[in-house]
C-alpha cells in the first residue's frame, strides 16, 4: 500500500512539473528575445514566428504579444497595428502582476498604439508609465527616451491639433523632446535621435513659434549623407508638408520627388508610391500645371493597379483638371470611374471591418482556449488525487473534493466563456450573410417579406404586425442614412442647385440627383432599396415642389431633365 501511494504520488508530481517546465522553457526564449529586440528587431521577429502561441500559459503570451509590438515598433512598422488588441490584453495581465517593467512597457505602448490611432487617452497611460519609471528607477534609458518621446508628441497633438489650448501647456512639449533626443544621443542611437528632432520642428510649427533657426538645421540634417533610409524620409515628408503649408509649392513638389527618386516610397513607414503620385498630383494642379497634375494621377492610378489597388481618388483629381481644362467627356469618364471604385471601396472597407471583428473574436476564442486548457489540467490533477485519497487515506480524500469542487466552478466560467464567444461568432456569421446580399436584391427581398408578413396575418396579427413594423423600421433607417448624405457640405458643393430647392427634402434630393443621371424608376428603387411604386411617387410629387419654388437663381425646367420630360410629354399630348 505504501509503495502503490509513492508511485502515485511520483506520477502526479511528473504530471505538474512537465507543463511548468515547458513553460519555464517558453520564459527563457522570451527573455532571449527581449535582449535582442531593439537593436536586432528583424532577428527578434524571426524568433518569434518561430513559437507557437497556443501552447503559451497566459503570462507568456503577454509577454509574447508585448515583445511583437516593440518589435513591430523597432521594425519601423508600428503604424501599421493600430487598433490591434494584443497589447492592451497584455496590459490588462501585467496590471494584475508584479512585474512592474514589463507594465511600463505595456502601458508605453498601449498609448503609441492610441497615438497612431489618434486618440490622445493614450497620454494618461503613458503618463503612468512615466511616474512607474521614475519610482522603480529602472536602467531602460530606451524606454525612458520613448516614454519621453510621445508625451511631447501627444501632448502636441491633444493641444494644438485636437484642442487648440497652446496656453495650456507653453513649452512642454519641447522639453519633452529635449529630454527624449538626449537619452537617445546617449546611448549612441543618433537615428532616433534625428525624428525626435523632427517631431520638435512639427511641434515650433504647429506652435506658430520662429521656425529659421531650427529649420536651418533640418537643412543642414538633410545634407548629411549617414542619415538613414527612415529618417531621410520622414525628413522630406515633414519639407513637402512644410512648404505646401507655406504655399511654397514648388519646395514641396521638390521634396516629394526626392521621395520618389530614392525609392524612398517603398519603405515600410511609408503610405506608398501611389499616395506619393497622388499627393505630387495635388500639388501640380495647385501651382496651375494642370497637364503634369494628369500625368501624376495616371501614374498614381497605374501604381496602384500594380499592387491590386484601384486608388479612386487620383481619378477625382484628374476629373478636376479635365473639367478646368474644358474637356468636359474626359473629365465626365473620369469622374465616373471615381464614382464607381468608391462604391467598390467602400463595400471592401465593410468586409475588412468584418474581418477585424472576426479577427478579435478570434483573439478572445486563444484566450478561452487557454482557460479551456487550464481546467483539463486541473481536472487530470484531481483526477490523480482522487485516486490516491482511495489508496491512502480520508485525508486525501477531503483534498480531492476541495479540489473538485474548484473544478467545477472553472469549469462553469469556461462554458461561460465559451457559450459567449460562440454567440459572437454566430453574430458576426450572421452580419456577413447580411452584407453579402447586392443592394439590387434587398428590394426584392424586402417585398418577399412583406408578402409573408401579409400571408402570416391569417394565423398570427400580432406577428404580422411585428414583422411589418420591423421592416418599417430598415426602411426608414435606410432612407434616413441616405438622407444624411444631402445633408453634407460635400453634396451642396458638388449639387448646389439641388442643395437650394428647400422645398425638397434630403431624400428627394438624392432621387432628384439620380433621375438626372438617367436612371429609371426600378434603378432608382434598387439604389435606395426602396420600391418601384414609392419612387414613381415620390419622383410626381418632387416635381410639384420643384415647380411651385419661388425666388430661384436659375430655370429649372432647362437644369433638371426630369421637368424636360414631363413638358415634352404635355406638349405631345
Amino acid at each position: 500500500m505504501k509503495r502503490a501511494f509513492i508511485f502515485f504520488l511520483s506520477l502526479f508530481l511528473i504530471s505538474c512539473s512537465t507543463d511548468v517546465r515547458e513553460q519555464k522553457t517558453f520564459t527563457n526564449k522570451l527573455k532571449a528575445i527581449d535582449e535582442i529586440v531593439y537593436n536586432n528587431p528583424f532577428g527578434a521577429r524571426d524568433s518569434l514566428n518561430l513559437i507557437s502561441k497556443d501552447l503559451l500559459s497566459e503570462e507568456n503570451l503577454a509577454y509574447y504579444n508585448l515583445l511583437w509590438n516593440i518589435m513591430k515598433d523597432k521594425c519601423g512598422e508600428f503604424s501599421q497595428i493600430t487598433n490591434d488588441t494584443l497589447i492592451y490584453r497584455s496590459l490588462k495581465w501585467y496590471r494584475q502582476s508584479s512585474d512592474k517593467y514589463n507594465l511600463c512597457r505595456a502601458l508605453l505602448y498601449s498609448g503609441m498604439s492610441k497615438y497612431h490611432d489618434s486618440d490622445t487617452s493614450g497620454f494618461t497611460e503613458i503618463s503612468e508609465a512615466e511616474k512607474i519609471f521614475q519610482k522603480e528607477t529602472f536602467s531602460d534609458v530606451e524606454t525612458k527616451a520613448s516614454i519621453y518621446r510621445y508625451l511631447g508628441k501627444i501632448l502636441n497633438y491633444k493641444y494644438w491639433v485636437t484642442v487648440f489650448s497652446p496656453k495650456l501647456i507653453g513649452n512642454l512639449s519641447d522639453q519633452y523632446l529635449n529630454l527624449s533626443m538626449n537619452l537617445y544621443k546617449s546611448i549612441g542611437k543618433e537615428n532616433v535621435a534625428d525624428l525626435v528632432k523632427i517631431d520638435k520642428f512639427r511641434v515650433i510649427t504647429y506652435a506658430h513659434r520662429p521656425q529659421l533657426e531650427l529649420l536651418s538645421e533640418m537643412d543642414k540634417m538633410a545634407a548629411r549623407r549617414d542619415l538613414s533610409d527612415e529618417v531621410r524620409f520622414t525628413l522630406y515628408k515633414l519639407f513637402s508638408s512644410y512648404y505646401q503649408g507655406k504655399s511654397d509649392y514648388e519646395k514641396a513638389i521638390f521634396y516629394k520627388k526626392e521621395i520618389i527618386n530614392n525609392n524612398l516610397a517603398q519603405l515600410p513607414y511609408s503610405d506608398g508610391l501611389t499616395f506619393e503620385y497622388e499627393e505630387l498630383a495635388k500639388l501640380y494642379k495647385f501651382t496651375g500645371n494642370l497637364d503634369s497634375s494628369i500625368v501624376y494621377s495616371d501614374k498614381a492610378i497605374e501604381s496602384s493597379k500594380e499592387v491590386g489597388n484601384y486608388y479612386f481618388m487620383a481619378y477625382l483629381n484628374k476629373s478636376a483638371c479635365l473639367e478646368e481644362k474644358k474637356e468636359k467627356e474626359a473629365a465626365y469618364e473620369a469622374y465616373q470611374k471615381y464614382y464607381d471604385y468608391h462604391v467598390k471601396h467602400i463595400g471592401i472597407t465593410n468586409i475588412n471591418k468584418i474581418k477585424e471583428i472576426r479577427s478579435r473574436a478570434t483573439t478572445d476564442l486563444l484566450y478561452a482556449n487557454l482557460s479551456k486548457e487550464g481546467y483539463k489540467r486541473l481536472l487530470h490533477t484531481s483526477l490523480i488525487i482522487c485516486f490516491l485519497a482511495v489508496l491512502s487515506s480520508a485525508l486525501l480524500l477531503y483534498v480531492y473534493l476541495r479540489n473538485r469542487k474548484r473544478c467545477i466552478k472553472v469549469k462553469n466560467d469556461t462554458d461561460h466563456a465559451i457559450n459567449a464567444v460562440s454567440q459572437e461568432i454566430t453574430k458576426m456569421r450572421l452580419i456577413n450573410d447580411i452584407l453579402r446580399i447586392p443592394t439590387a436584391n434587398m428590394t426584392q427581398t424586402l417585398d418577399s417579406v412583406s408578402i409573408e408578413a401579409a400571408r402570416l396575418r391569417k394565423v398570427s396579427k400580432e406577428s404580422s404586425d411585428s414583422l411589418n413594423n420591423f421592416l418599417g423600421e430598415i426602411r426608414n433607417n435606410t432612407k434616413n442614412d441616405i438622407s444624411e448624405i444631402a445633408k453634407t457640405e460635400k453634396f451642396a458643393a458638388q449639387f448646389p442647385d439641388v442643395a437650394s430647392l428647400t422645398e425638397l427634402s434630403p431624400y428627394d434630393k438624392i432621387i432628384l440627383v439620380l433621375a438626372n443621371y438617367g436612371y429609371s424608376n426600378k434603378e432608382i428603387a434598387d439604389i435606395l432599396a426602396n420600391n418601384h411604386s414609392s419612387i414613381r411617387t415620390l419622383k410626381s410629387k418632387l416635381k410639384e415642389k420643384i415647380l411651385i419654388s419661388g425666388d430661384l437663381s436659375f430655370d429649372p425646367t432647362t437644369t433638371f431633365p426630369l421637368l424636360n420630360k414631363d413638358l415634352n410629354k404635355s406638349s405631345e399630348v
